[in-house]
Parts: structure tokens; sequence; C-alpha cells
């Protein structure tokens, strides 16, 4: 029929009036949205990153723990005078355990007396700046993250304030 007399846009799917210009109004709103979720998540980042740290200490302190108790089975109830006593002799295959993962921290231990309950009694922790707090491990093999002032038990003063 008459194509020619058909006005423009119509039968093309497009609306009378949708231009060039809404199609950029839909480009800065989109651009918009992903600057916002980008927004939101930067703060998450640091956050999850020492959370990591932080999981990853409290795995390495068990194992400590676990070889620990194990070094103690095997000596009538004695724990090992340092940490290295338990790579030397077996008790632990990789050396790295022995270091924090949340920084260049290496973890204290304080070789228990006997005095005190086993879940009250510190064995080893992170050594860590003030303010930071820090994990744990308590002879029972718990590890707890502490924060604030804590000194229980320690010989060599605090290990996390």
């Amino acid at each position: 029929m008459n194509d020619h007399l058909r006005e423009p846009g119509a039968g093309s799917g497009r609306r009378p009036g949708s231009g060039e210009g809404s199609s950029l109004v839909l480009v800065l709103i989109g651009i918009l949205v992903i600057a916002g979720i980008v927004l939101v998540l930067i703060p998450i980042r640091p956050r999850s990153r020492e959370q990591a740290g932080r999981a990853q200490a409290m795995s390495c302190l068990r194992q400590i723990g676990i070889a620990l108790s194990m070094y103690a089975e095997d000596n009538d109830g004695e724990f090992p005078p340092d940490l290295a006593t338990l790579a030397d002799d077996g008790y632990v295959t990789d050396p790295r355990i022995f270091v924090s993962q949340r920084g260049p921290y290496a973890f204290r231990y304080m070789r228990p007396t006997g005095d005190g309950a086993p879940g009250e009694t510190p064995v080893a922790a992170e050594v860590v700046p003030p303010g930071e707090g820090c994990n744990v491990l308590y002879a029972d093999g718990h590890v707890m993250w502490e924060t604030g002032p804590w000194q229980t038990g320690m010989v060599d003063g605090p290990v996390c304030e």
C-alpha cells in the first residue's frame, strides 16, 4: 500500500518520542546503579580480609593445640619447652602454622604449669599490636577471640591488648 504515507517510527516497535535522549538516560541510570553497588561493597573487602585472617590464625592455633596434645600424651602429660620442639619431633610437618596469617605476627607460647583449669589456661596466642584483639589457644584445645586488656597467665606480659 502506501508505505510512504505511514508515520515515521510506526510499526518499527519504537514509541513515538523515544529518541536518543532516553537511551542516554538509561545508560546514566545503569552507571549510577553500578556505582552504588561498588560504594556498598568497597568497605566490605577489608573487613572480610580481616575475618579471613582471624579464621586462618584460629585454624593454625587449633593445629598447634592438636600437636601439643599429641606431644603431652606421648610424654606423660608434659608440654614441650617451646613450639620448635613440635616441629623437631615430627608433631608438626609444616612450620608455617607457627606464624599468624593476619600479618607478620608470630604466636607466643606459654608453657602450662598444670595450675588452673585447662579451659582457663592460655597456651598460645597471637602477638599483635595493641587494640586489635587476638586469637588465644587454651590448654583444653579450644581457641577464642579475645579483645581488650588480656593478661591472664602471661609470663612475659600481655599478648593482645
